[in-house]
Formats: structure tokens, sequence, C-alpha cells
């Protein structure tokens, strides 16, 4: 139903320009962004097909049956439904509120167990230093190290420079339908990495690219003339995924995104990240004054934030802050939907707490103070 004239509709995500719908962009002479960032990029559908493609040529280069991958157990089921397979084992290791892997616990697992693949994650854009400590880790375990950078729009000094391999998904905040990038860093000195990275070359090479554009293109043209978001289901409580979907077939990048996103500059990457931190910085002001128990947990000295995230730890009445803010027009989003393997497990209770004590909310460059302002002061 449209909006009435005097209501603001804040929208979850950046809307796509109506040239990028139509199809008549123009290739930029130059290189974008993040050409000019990466030496060699492959452009993938998805971020979760990126790490696929690590796993399968991490197989054929070990020649094993089975490969063993160490993922954070604070992690989206959507992405790990997506790379698991019949012959990939998924070990979980535990996440703190900080966002940091519980390195205690890891030191004692690797006293007894082997891995062939590691995920190391940057949530929401933050950098966690102590990646360091992953790639030792993996040098003694001679397995590949995944920096994922999936929340990270621009990354920014060391960011993105210590894994074997690098995954980006700037699709999921430039307003596009798909785009993933995989990066191998060449200065990797494992011999493993650099065969690795070979047969990912070779299969990338006749991969088919994702021709799925047309129904997207006409839901985001509808939301641009009436702009309505999808119904989202917030609860407090404990999030876990839904049942397993079939995996989806490992592609290219679209050619319509693939030209949207090699024609982004490093000037509107530094714009949109920009929008981002301001709208951050207004976001936390406008919570912790409604909500002075609500605590913010991202600021912003973070480059380029993916979402605004808050902590119902010190609330005394969580389930009514949370009606109340949904009652106002706040769109709640949980992240992640946690894996249903990690839900009897002890070790895991960092996460589960996590899961039900956070909550975030949509700070894209998308926004505008002013909307945000009229919308919920």
């Amino acid at each position: 139903m449209p909006q009435k004239e005097s209501e603001t509709m804040i929208l979850g995500m950046p809307s796509p320009t109506w040239k990028h719908l139509l199809g008549i962009q123009k290739k930029n002479n130059g290189k974008g962004f993040y050409e000019l960032k990466y030496d060699h990029i492959l452009w993938l559908a998805k971020s979760s097909m990126s790490i696929r493609l690590v796993i399968e040529a991490v197989k054929s280069t070990k020649k094993q049956n089975s490969i063993k991958v160490l993922v954070p157990d604070y992690f989206c089921y959507e992405t790990i439904s997506d790379i698991e397979s019949e012959y990939t084992i998924i070990e979980y290791y535990p996440i703190d509120e900080s966002f940091e892997p519980k390195w205690d616990y890891l030191k004692e697992w690797c006293k007894n167990n082997s891995f062939d693949v590691m995920i190391f994650t940057h949530y929401f854009g933050k950098y966690i230093e102590s990646i360091s400590r992953a790639k030792e880790i993996c040098k003694s375990m001679d397995a590949i190290l995944i920096e994922d950078c999936a929340h990270v729009l621009m990354p920014t000094g060391k960011m993105g420079t210590s894994g074997d391999f690098t995954i980006l998904s700037p699709h999921k905040q430039l307003g596009v339908m798909d785009g993933a990038i995989l990066y191998h860093n060449e200065n990797a000195a494992k011999l493993l990495s650099q065969e690795v990275a070979e047969r990912i070359d070779n299969v990338y090479s006749t991969m088919p690219q994702n021709h799925m554009s047309l129904v997207w293109n006409i839901k985001r043209g509808i939301q641009k003339i009436v702009p309505v978001h999808r119904s989202l289901k917030y609860f407090y409580g404990v999030h876990y995924g839904g049942k397993k979907e079939e995996k989806t077939k490992v592609l290219r990048c679209s050619p319509n995104s693939l030209v949207y996103l090699k024609n982004i500059q490093s000037v509107d990457m530094k714009i949109y990240a920009s929008k981002r931190r301001r709208n951050l910085e207004l976001m936390n002001y406008i919570i912790t004054k409604l909500y002075p128990e609500v605590v913010p947990c991202l600021d912003s000295s973070i480059n380029s934030p993916y979402m605004a995230a808050y902590s119902l730890k010190n609330v005394t009445s969580k389930e009514m802050i949370v009606n109340d803010m949904m009652k106002k027009g706040f769109i709640l989003l949980f992240w992640p939907d946690l894996p249903h393997a990690i839900e009897e497990d002890a070790c895991y209770e960092s996460a589960k707490d996590m899961s039900k004590e956070y909550l975030f909310l949509p700070i894209h460059q998308g926004l505008r103070h002013q909307e945000l302002i009229k919308k919920y002061l």
C-alpha cells in the first residue's frame, strides 16, 4: 500500500539507479576502485560461491576425500548451507562479544585437531586485528586462510591483506542484484595457496555468468515508484537458519551488475563511506536518546560500517523495547541466522547470546539525516 505523503519510508537497502535497472550504463575507460585496489580479482555472483570455489580447489589440490573447514560460530547459516557438501566437514570456533575469536579455545582445539580451510570474519566493517594469529595458525596447519570482508565496502589499511584469499560482497551495500569479489593474495608464501589459485583460475575461465536479473530489476523498479520494503518478522530470541535449500550453481557476476561495480570510482566510495559513518553517528544518537539502556556496539571509527549494531544486554524489559521500536517504525534486522549445529553445545553460548541480544538497523548511504530525524524524533 502506498505511503501517505506525510510519512517517511526508510528502506533497508540502498535503491539502485534507473540507469542500472534499465541497463543503459556506460563503461568507463579507466579502472574503478576495486580493480585499482586489487591486481587480479574474480567477480562472482555471491560471496558464498567464492568460498565454495576455494574449498573445491583445496580439495582438488590436496587430493583428499574430505575437507575440514573452520568457521566462526557467529556466522550466517545461509552461507554455511551453500558451502556444505558430502566432502565438507564444518567445524565451528566460538566468537566473543567483541567479535574476536576465543583464542584459548582455538589453541586447545588445534592441539588435537587439524583443518584445511579457515574463515576469519571482519564483522560489520570492523577490522579485527587478531587475524595475524589466525594467519600463524593456518601456516602451522598448512591450511588456507579466507579473510571474510563481506561486510566491508572499501578495504583500507591492512583490511583484506592477511588471508590467502579475500572475499568481498559489494552488492550488499551498493544497490545491485549480485556481485562478489574473490582475490588471491599473491604475497602469500605458501605453495599450497598458489596451486589453489591456479585451479580456481582454470574453473573461473569457463564459468557462466548469472542471468537472473529480470525479476530483481522489476521488483526494484516498482520499489522506486512505490517505496515499500518486505515485511520483516523480527522477534527477541536466538535466531537459527531455516530449512536447508538446494545450493545454487557457482556463477560469475551478472553483466549489468558487473558494469556498475567496475564503474565505481574511489571518490564515489569515499562519499558512500562518509554517509554511512554520519548515518551511524545519527542513529546511535537517536537510539540512545530514545532508549538509554540500549548500547551501541559500533562507532564511526569504522571506515564504512555495514549496519548499526545495538546490544540489549542491559535492557530490563527487552521484549517491550523491541515492540516499542517496531511501533515507531524502526526496521529491526537480525544477523546472522545461526547454524543449528551449535544449538546444543555449551561452548557456543556467546554466539547464541549475541543472536538474542543484538539487533541491527540500516544506515546505508541511501538514507538522509532529514529522513531519519523526521521518522524517529
